[in-house]
């Protein structure tokens, strides 16, 4: 659902898909040819420390990202608070996350989510010399081509990377 907050505020999102061995990165966004790294945590009873927005900011640079999200259901401690700023870190808190999130579940049941185009084939002739100069999109991750996918949950359509399950690249 984060994920897609993002994808709607015209980022491309990539899910590390890679479970607790994440380094801390659940979402890579991409926009305008700046890379953001997103941590989401899930504490409902507890605040989010300064270590975790630590260890994010050492991530920045390690990933040479340009800027980490960090989002949470509660809230951050002052320590964590006073260490973000001045840092190209933005801290999502629990209210904020969910304005987001509600956005996206207005924006599915006020208008349907507009079907990708679909991109048809071009045959050339066998003794044509000419060859047709077509953009295919290509997954951010690893360069491969992207198919058309539907997630079997909302039922929206979306652009997955076509070496799936070993790519989880998504535009």
């Amino acid at each position: 659902m984060v994920g897609e907050a993002f994808r709607r505020q015209g980022y491309s999102v990539e899910q590390t898909g890679l479970g607790g061995a994440d380094g801390g990165i659940d979402l890579i966004l991409r926009k305008d040819g700046r890379r953001t790294l997103v941590q989401c945590k899930q504490w409902k009873r507890q605040q989010v420390g300064v270590s975790v927005v630590r260890e994010m900011y050492g991530l920045l640079a390690h990933h040479q990202a340009h800027t980490v999200k960090i989002a949470c259901i509660g809230t951050y401690t002052k320590d964590a608070e006073r260490f973000a700023e001045g840092k190209p870190i933005e801290l999502i808190g629990g209210e904020q996350l969910l304005d987001m999130i509600q956005a996206v579940q207005q924006q599915a049941t006020a208008q349907p989510t507009a079907i990708s185009a679909r991109i048809e084939p071009v045959f050339g002739s066998a003794d044509s010399t000419a060859s047709a100069n077509i953009a295919t999109p290509s997954c951010p991750r690893c360069g491969s081509a992207l198919v058309q996918r539907r997630n079997r949950r909302s039922g929206e359509n979306f652009l997955g990377c076509s070496h799936f399950p070993r790519c989880r690249g998504i535009s």
